[in-house]
C-alpha cells in the first residue's frame, strides 16, 4: 500500500473520535463556515457587505444614484446642505457602484469609518473611498464625511 494512502487512513481513523464527540450543530457549523474574505494591501481585511449595520448601509448607499433623495436617505437633516455642497462632485462621479469590496469598519469616538475598494474600467481601474458614519439617537447610521484616494 502506498505511503500516502496509509497516512490518509490513519488521519481518517484518528479524526473519528473527534467527529463523534462534536454535536451535530457543531459539525454543521464547521461544514458551513462563513467564507473568509481576502485582505487588500491598502485597506486591510475585506468583509461581507452584510457583516453589520454600517457595512449594510454602505452597500445600499453605494448602489444608488447620487440625487436629492440619496441625500435625504443617507445624510442627517441638519447637515444635508453643507454635505451636498462639500461632496457633490465626488459622489456624482462615484455613484452608483456595482463592483466594490468593503474593509472592516472601525469605530472611534462615535464615528465609524469604512473604506471601500472600487473596481471599474477606464483610467482608474481601482480606487478607494472612505465613508464616515455617525448613528442618530435611534441607532440609524448617517454619512458625515467622504474621502477618495488611489
Amino acid at each position: 500500500m502506498d505511503i500516502r494512502k496509509k497516512v490518509l487512513i490513519v488521519l481518517c481513523l484518528a479524526s473519528l473520535p473527534m467527529l463523534n464527540a462534536a454535536s451535530v450543530g457543531t459539525q454543521l457549523s464547521l461544514a458551513f463556515r462563513t467564507p473568509l474574505f481576502p485582505s487588500d494591501p491598502k485597506i486591510g481585511q475585506l468583509v461581507s457587505k452584510n457583516a453589520g449595520p454600517v457595512e449594510n448601509r454602505t452597500d445600499q448607499a453605494l448602489r444608488e444614484q447620487w440625487s436629492p433623495d440619496w441625500v435625504e436617505r443617507y445624510v442627517k437633516k441638519e447637515a444635508r446642505y453643507g454635505f451636498a455642497k462639500a461632496f457633490d462632485a465626488t459622489l456624482a462621479s462615484l455613484l452608483p457602484q456595482t463592483s466594490f469590496f468593503l474593509s472592516q469598519a472601525k469605530e472611534n469616538e462615535g464615528i465609524t469609518t469604512i473604506t471601500v475598494r472600487i473596481e471599474q474600467s477606464g483610467d482608474e481601474p481601482v480606487s478607494y473611498v472612505t465613508l464616515s458614519w455617525e448613528p442618530d439617537e435611534n441607532g440609524v447610521f448617517y454619512i458625515v464625511a467622504v474621502s477618495k484616494f488611489k
